[in-house]
């Protein structure tokens, strides 16, 4: 990386007008009485009585399926306490929206950094980074309230980039933060476990007693996050003492994830018809989110962490699981960008690369795809 690298001023420059456009657009959301109780009210509540009352993560609007009114006894999410001293210094909806927007979007520079160490392309890794910027899941996590899942793309991102300079220590200490966010991430860093043994071993540069040990931490930093988050939930809330409980119907099943593979195999007609329920827009919504970033299915191995959710929710009859204008595309669009970066890297390497087509026709199709998905909000419409 030379100092007069343009591509990633510029890529900042982007970056900071989509920051600031976004929480601007965020924000007048709320000012026009579109913003819910569910989440961005939750979360300026519970973060207020932290900060100010010293109630952790305590609110109010769920008292009846979470009596003690800490968040932990929802969703295991201690990473919100990192926003703790912030809101306590300007305790506002625009203060969330802000971290929102730079959280998700700030992530786009660890990802140009991700993409120029593996390509060594300056305008691949702006053009991937612009991709990003415009990928419609993302759009529908920034214009509706505000989610812990904001957290998902930057640290993830981070997690990895670090993996891939074999940074080791500081990659283990942003998964401990990745399994923080909110027990999902838990699943996801499962399926993250076999790229990253993988790739250990492959490694040719560090020594066998040295590839047991970095194994070992990975898997064990997973698994004290595993044994700890159900006892830390059932604390707060004993009704809902389980890392792996679904709220949502999946299959017409409820209950720990590791049962949910017998359920399917006794139920087979029951799964077929949950996939067919909405299926032409659960098909349109991962083309829509997914078709850009073809190139992923060259590195297989590297998707796997975006197969769990892509999986739970086409056996969802949530529609809200596959809709543009909700947080969850966050459990598998960052994903899959690393696996795509990875593809186009293969490519590359194997000399049939063609950076500036592949990626224009990516750009225009995300540009439109983007487009389309802000004017679904009907809320939008007052300024767009």
């Amino acid at each position: 990386m030379t100092k007069n690298d343009h591509f990633l001023l510029t890529t900042m420059i982007i970056t900071a007008i989509f920051i600031v456009l976004s929480a601007t657009l965020s924000y007048i959301k709320h000012l026009t009485y579109n913003s819910t109780a569910w989440d961005l009210g939750i979360f300026m509540q519970a973060l207020y009585t932290t900060a100010y009352y010293h109630k952790p993560l305590y609110y109010t609007v769920e008292l009846y399926i979470n009596p003690s009114g800490s968040f932990l006894g929802t969703h295991f999410s201690p990473i919100l306490f990192t926003l703790v001293p912030i809101y306590y210094l300007s305790p506002h909806a625009l203060t969330l929206l802000a971290i929102q927007a730079v959280l998700v979007y700030g992530a786009t520079i660890p990802l140009y950094f991700i993409t120029i160490n593996l390509t060594k392309d300056r305008f691949v890794s702006f053009m991937v980074a612009l991709i990003y910027l415009l990928a419609p899941g993302l759009s529908g996590l920034i214009y509706f309230d505000f989610h812990v899942e904001a957290f998902i793309p930057l640290i993830y991102f981070l997690l990895i980039y670090y993996f891939i300079q074999k940074r080791y220590t500081q990659s283990l200490i942003f998964l401990a933060l990745f399994l923080m966010i909110i027990e999902f991430t838990q699943i996801i860093a499962l399926a993250l476990l076999i790229p990253i043994i993988y790739s250990i071993i492959k490694n040719k540069e560090i020594t066998i007693k040295y590839k047991v040990s970095y194994t070992i931490l990975y898997i064990l930093v997973i698994l004290i996050f595993l044994t700890i988050t159900p006892k830390i939930t059932g604390i707060f809330n004993p009704a809902k003492s389980s890392v792996t409980y679904i709220p949502s119907a999946i299959a017409g099943y409820k209950g720990p994830i590791m049962g949910l593979l017998g359920y399917i195999r006794k139920h087979v007609y029951a799964v077929i018809n949950f996939l067919a329920v909405n299926y032409k827009i659960k098909v349109s919504y991962f083309m829509v989110n997914l078709l850009p970033l073809f190139a992923s299915v060259l590195e297989p191995i590297w998707s796997l962490p975006a197969l769990p959710y892509i999986i739970f929710s086409s056996l969802s009859n949530y529609s809200a699981y596959y809709e543009i204008p909700y947080q969850y595309a966050t459990y598998f669009v960052p994903q899959i960008f690393i696996a795509y970066i990875m593809g186009i890297t293969k490519i590359k390497h194997k000399k049939t690369y063609c950076s500036g087509i592949i990626h224009n026709k990516h750009i225009v199709f995300c540009i439109i795809q983007f487009i389309k998905s802000i004017r679904k909000f009907k809320s939008m419409d007052l300024y767009l």
